[in-house]
C-alpha cells in the first residue's frame, strides 16, 4: 500500500482521536484567515475614505509661494495627454475654514476645511460615503451626489449636523471673508449628512466648486488642487513614470513620501518665488500622519494571528508527540515486516499534513461564515469606527496571499516539530517497540 494511502486510512480510522486536534486547527486557522480578510477590508475602506477627502489617488499641486492654479482648465489640458483616457482629472478648491462659521437658528459651528468639488466628476468617490437618511423619510438612504453640481448644497459630517441640529434639506448660513477683504454671507442647503470620524471629515464640508469660488470672490478658473481618479490602483512604477513625463511640461519637485516636505520648501522656505514648481502627491504621501493608525491596527491584528498560529503549532507538536509515543507498538510492527524508517516516518508525517490541510480548508470555510456574519451588523453608530466601514458595515475583502503565506508557515513549522518527534521515536529497536503496549 502506498504511504499516502496508508497515512490517510490511519487518519480516518483514528478520527475520534484526532478530532479535537482537527477542531483546534479549524478554529484557529479560521479566525486567522478572518483577521486577514477583515484587516484587508478595513484598510481598503479607510483608503476609500481618504480618497474622498484628498480627491482621488493622486494630487497635482504647486505654484510659486503658495498652492494656486489661476487658469486650472488650461493646466488640465496640459496634463491630460500624460494620463490614460479613462483617468478622471478634476479641479478642487480646498480652503482653511477655521475663521469661518456656519449658523443655524442661533447655533454656530466653526469648520476646519471646506472643499469645493466637482460632484459629477467625483461621483465614484462619494459613493464610498455612508449618508444619514433624513428623519421621517425612511426610504431615502443617500442624496444623489451628481444632482448637487451647480447648486448651493453642502455635505456635512453627522457630528456637525448634530451640533447645528440640521438634517438633509435644511438651510443654514455661512459667514466668511472674501479674498477682496469684505465679509460675505451665503445660504447653504444641506444636501446630505455623512458618517465619518475625527480623523477624516469631522470638521470638513464639501460643496460645489463654482459656488465656493463665487462665495470667496475667486475667478471662475481658479483652483489650488488638481486630482486624479484612476480605475486601477496606482503603482510606484506608474507614479515615477508620470513624474518623468510631467517634467517635460513643468518644473517638478522630486517625489516625496510626506507632502509636508514639499509644503515646507514651497511656503515656508520660499524657494520657488522666481519660478513655479509643482509636485505629484500620492495618497500615501497625503496621509503620512494618519497611516500610523492603520499601522497600529495591522500590528494588533498581527499579534492576534501570531497567538493563533502558536496555538496550532504548540497543539499539533505536543499532542502529536503523545499520539506517536502511544503508537510505538504499531511502529514495531511496521519495523518487523520490513518497512524502512523513512517510510514509517512518512506515514506519520503525512498524517499530520493531511490533518493540517483538512483543518485549513475547513478553517477557510469557517472564515467565510465569519465574514458573512460580520457584514450583518450595522456598526456606524459606534463613534470613530465608520472610517473603517463600507456603508456602515464591516466589509472583509480577499487577502489570499496572506492566507497562503500563513498556511505555508504553519505547515513548515508544524512539519518540523512532527519530524523531530518522529525521529526520536525511530531510534527504538523493533523488539522493544513490539514489547511496548499502548
Amino acid at each position: 500500500m502506498k504511504v499516502s494511502a496508508l497515512a490517510w486510512r490511519s487518519l480516518v480510522c483514528r478520527r475520534r482521536q484526532y478530532f479535537p486536534l482537527f477542531l483546534v486547527c479549524t478554529v484557529c486557522a479560521g479566525f486567522s484567515f478572518f483577521v486577514f480578510f477583515l484587516s484587508s477590508g478595513m484598510t481598503e475602506a479607510f483608503r476609500n475614505k481618504a480618497r474622498v477627502y484628498y480627491g482621488g489617488d493622486l494630487q497635482f499641486i504647486g505654484g510659486r509661494t503658495g498652492l494656486e492654479f489661476p487658469d486650472v482648465e488650461k493646466t488640465i489640458e496640459t496634463l491630460r495627454p500624460v494620463f490614460s483616457s479613462d483617468t478622471v482629472i478634476t479641479s478642487r478648491l480646498d480652503l482653511d475654514a477655521r475663521t469661518y462659521s456656519l449658523y443655524y437658528e442661533g447655533t454656530e459651528v466653526v469648520l476646519r476645511v471646506i472643499k469645493g468639488v466637482d460632484f459629477k466628476a467625483e461621483e465614484s468617490l462619494f459613493n464610498f460615503f455612508t449618508f444619514v437618511p433624513p428623519s421621517g423619510t425612511g426610504d431615502i438612504a443617500s442624496p444623489s451626489v451628481p444632482s448637487l453640481q451647480g447648486t448651493n448644497s453642502i455635505l456635512l459630517s453627522n457630528q456637525i449636523a448634530d451640533r447645528l441640529g440640521v438634517q438633509q434639506g435644511d438651510t443654514l448660513t455661512f459667514f466668511c471673508r472674501t479674498i477682496q477683504g469684505y465679509m460675505n454671507s451665503v445660504e447653504f442647503r444641506v444636501g446630505g449628512v455623512f458618517l465619518d470620524s475625527s480623523i477624516l471629515g469631522l470638521y470638513t464640508a464639501y460643496c460645489d466648486i463654482d459656488f465656493l469660488r463665487k462665495t470667496f470672490g475667486f475667478s471662475p478658473e481658479y483652483s489650488n488642487r488638481i486630482s486624479f481618479i484612476f480605475r486601477e490602483p496606482l503603482s510606484e512604477k506608474d507614479l515615477r513614470n508620470y513624474q518623468e513625463k510631467l517634467s517635460d511640461y513643468f518644473s517638478m519637485y522630486p517625489l516625496v513620501t510626506d507632502k509636508q516636505v514639499f509644503y515646507r520648501d514651497l511656503i515656508h522656505e520660499r524657494l520657488f518665488e522666481n519660478h513655479p514648481t509643482y509636485a505629484l502627491i500620492s495618497l500615501e504621501a497625503n496621509q503620512e500622519d494618519v497611516l500610523e493608525l492603520t499601522n497600529a491596527m495591522d500590528a494588533l491584528f498581527f499579534l492576534v494571528v501570531v497567538m493563533l498560529s502558536l496555538i496550532i503549532i504548540a497543539g499539533m507538536g505536543s499532542t502529536y508527540r503523545v499520539i506517536i509515543l502511544k503508537r510505538v507498538n504499531e511502529i514495531g510492527i511496521y519495523m518487523s515486516i520490513g518497512m524502512r524508517n523513512i517510510r514509517i516516518s512518512s506515514v506519520f508525517f503525512l498524517e499530520a499534513m493531511f490533518l493540517l490541510l483538512s483543518g485549513c480548508v475547513c478553517g477557510l470555510a469557517f472564515s467565510g461564515i465569519l465574514c458573512v456574519v460580520s457584514r450583518s451588523f450595522n456598526l456606524s453608530a459606534i463613534p470613530g469606527i465608520d472610517i473603517f466601514l463600507e456603508q456602515g458595515f464591516l466589509s472583509p475583502s480577499p487577502a489570499f496571499i496572506s492566507v497562503i503565506l500563513f498556511s505555508l508557515m504553519i505547515f513548515v513549522t508544524t512539519g518540523l516539530s512532527v519530524l523531530f518527534t518522529i525521529r526520536k521515536t525511530m531510534t527504538i529497536s523493533p523488539v522493544e517497540a513490539i514489547r511496548i503496549t499502548e
